[in-house]
């Protein structure tokens, strides 16, 4: 799930946020809040851990959800925008500015790879078997006037394929058993349909 946040938020204020829905989650005995998909600030699969992107310093925090006390400090790529936390908790960060993907382990805490993608990648989200990463492109490398919705396999970080979108999409969200995804366009405040397995667009309301 992810919380619209305001620009200028502190770190702090973010980590404070997701512990806090971390443990409110913990004491009524509801489900987990771990998502697929991206946001500012993400959860470890356990809840245990939280994530928050520094975009200034181009690093990852991780704290413990609970404690609130420092785990690591990832250096990532620059402009870090989203995290998104796979089901065998490798986590995935989007560097805007940096035009990539940075690939962390839980536990090792330094990027293990680094995966070249489209122009201002932004929202992420990883397949529900965690062998495949979907990272939205605010715009593509052929054209300024799209963007894409790229596929990556986890495994290989070899690139499966690439889907021209509207003008300048966003955020992703996985639909259903996650064959299907929502991908919002920033420009016109609209939300496509994508069919994964095709892959192609199958509902656009642009």
């Amino acid at each position: 799930r992810r919380a619209r946040i305001r620009k200028g938020t502190s770190m702090r204020t973010l980590i404070f946020v997701a512990a806090g829905l971390a443990m409110s989650s913990c004491s009524r005995g509801t489900s987990p809040l771990w998502s697929n998909s991206s946001g500012s600030v993400a959860l470890s699969r356990d809840d245990a851990l939280v994530y928050a992107v520094d975009t200034d310093n181009g690093i990852v925090a991780v704290r413990d959800a609970v404690t609130l006390e420092s785990v690591a400090v990832v250096k990532v790529g620059r402009g870090p925008r989203d995290i998104a936390v796979g089901i065998d908790d490798v986590v995935y960060v989007s560097n805007r500015a940096d035009r990539s993907v940075s690939i962390v382990r839980r536990d090792e805490w330094a990027a293990v790879a680094t995966v070249p993608v489209g122009v201002e990648p932004a929202g992420l989200a990883v397949s529900p078997d965690a062998k495949i990463l979907y990272v939205v492109n605010a715009t593509s490398l052929e054209a300024a006037s799209f963007g894409t919705l790229l596929a990556i396999d986890t495994a290989s970080h070899q690139r499966m394929w690439e889907l021209p979108l509207g003008e300048e999409p966003r955020s992703i969200a996985l639909v259903g058993d996650g064959s299907r995804a929502l991908v919002t366009l920033f420009k016109k405040g609209d939300v496509v349909l994508v069919d994964l397995a095709k892959p192609a667009v199958i509902q656009d309301n642009a």
